[in-house]
C-alpha cells in the first residue's frame, strides 16, 4: 500500500481558501467588537445622565457646567460635581480637602483628582481616557470622552450647561426628550482639551475642555486661529485641533448624545446642523420633529 501525500498545489490552494475565510471573518469580527463598544459607550453615557438626575434631586438643579474663578471650587468641571453619584464620593471628599488647601486646582501640587482616571469618562472605542497624559505646561492630567452640551456655543449660554449655570429640569422649557444633555468628542492628542476634573477655556467659559456648543465658536483662542470661524457635527480626528471645536466620536457612522430625560441616541454625521441646534437649546422654543 502507497500513502499519498500533500502536493504543492493542494497546500497552496488549501492557503489560499484559508486567507480568503480570515479576510472575510475580520471585518465581521471588528465589526462585532465595535458594536460592543458602542453599547458599552452608550451605557456609560447613561450612566452619566442618571447621575445628572441624582444631583438633581439632591441639589434642585443640575451641576454647573464649570464654576467661576470666584466661586468656592474655581475652575471646577461638571463631572467633578458629578463624583458623589457615580460611586466615586472617596474622590469626591478629596476633592473637598484639595479646594480647602488650595483653592486653584492647577497650581502644583495639583489636586489629586486631576490625574485620576475615572472610566466612566471614557467610550471604549476611543480608549484615551483610560490612562493619565502629560499635557502641554506638565501636569499630568485625565481626560474624558464625554462633554456637556452648551447649546449654540459659549457665548449663547442657552443649552443646559455653562459657567456657573444652575439650570433645573423645569427650566428645559423645549422638553428633556428633546434637549440634548451629553454628547461624545474625544479628546486632544497633546491631552490639552478634554480635562474632566477642572478646566479654563475659551473666555473662562469651559469650552472647549468640558463643555462644547453644537455650532462653537471660534474666537482665536491659543491656537484655534486657522480654523473655520464655526464648528459644526462632523467627523473628526484626533491631531487636528479644529475638531476639539465640535462634536464627533471613533464610532464609524456618528456619535452619542444624551438627552436631559436620560435617553441616549446615536446622531449620524450629516444631521442637518439646524436640526441639532433646535435640539441644543433649553428654551428657545425651536423644537425639532421626531424623526431626526
Amino acid at each position: 500500500m502507497r500513502q499519498r501525500g500533500v502536493t504543492i498545489i493542494e497546500l497552496v490552494v488549501a492557503v489560499a481558501i484559508m486567507g480568503v475565510m480570515v479576510s472575510l471573518l475580520l471585518p465581521a469580527l471588528g465589526a462585532a467588537r465595535e458594536s460592543a463598544r458602542r453599547v458599552h459607550c452608550a451605557n456609560r453615557l447613561r450612566q452619566l445622565v442618571t447621575a445628572v438626575h441624582s444631583h438633581h434631586d439632591f441639589h434642585n438643579r443640575m451641576p454647573a457646567g464649570v464654576h467661576s474663578r470666584s466661586s468656592a471650587f474655581p475652575y471646577l468641571a461638571w463631572p467633578a460635581q458629578l463624583l458623589p453619584f457615580i460611586e466615586r464620593n472617596d474622590l469626591w471628599l478629596a476633592t473637598e480637602c484639595d479646594y480647602a488647601r488650595r483653592r486653584h486646582p492647577f497650581v502644583l501640587p495639583a489636586h489629586r483628582s486631576l490625574s485620576e482616571v475615572v472610566t466612566h469618562f471614557s467610550c471604549p472605542s476611543d480608549g484615551m481616557a483610560e490612562q493619565v497624559h502629560f499635557a502641554r505646561n506638565a501636569h499630568v492630567v485625565a481626560l474624558t470622552d464625554y462633554l456637556g452640551v452648551a447649546g449654540t456655543n459659549f457665548r449663547a449660554r442657552d443649552g443646559v450647561f455653562f459657567r456657573d449655570s444652575t439650570t433645573r429640569m423645569g427650566d428645559v422649557h423645549d422638553g428633556t426628550s428633546q434637549t440634548l444633555c451629553i454628547g461624545e468628542r474625544p479628546p486632544s492628542a497633546d491631552a490639552w482639551y478634554g480635562w474632566w476634573y477642572a478646566g479654563v477655556g475659551q473666555q473662562e467659559s469651559g469650552v472647549p475642555d468640558m463643555l462644547l456648543g453644537v455650532n462653537e465658536v471660534n474666537i482665536g483662542y491659543d491656537v484655534f486661529g486657522p480654523c473655520p470661524p464655526l464648528s459644526g457635527f462632523q467627523p473628526g480626528t484626533r491631531d487636528s485641533v479644529c475638531s476639539t471645536l465640535h462634536f464627533w466620536s471613533y464610532h464609524p457612522d456618528g456619535a452619542h448624545y444624551a438627552m436631559c430625560d436620560g435617553a441616549v441616541r446615536m446622531v449620524a454625521y450629516g444631521t442637518d446642523n439646524g436640526i441639532l441646534r433646535a435640539i441644543s437649546t433649553r428654551s428657545e422654543g425651536d423644537i425639532a420633529s421626531d424623526d431626526w
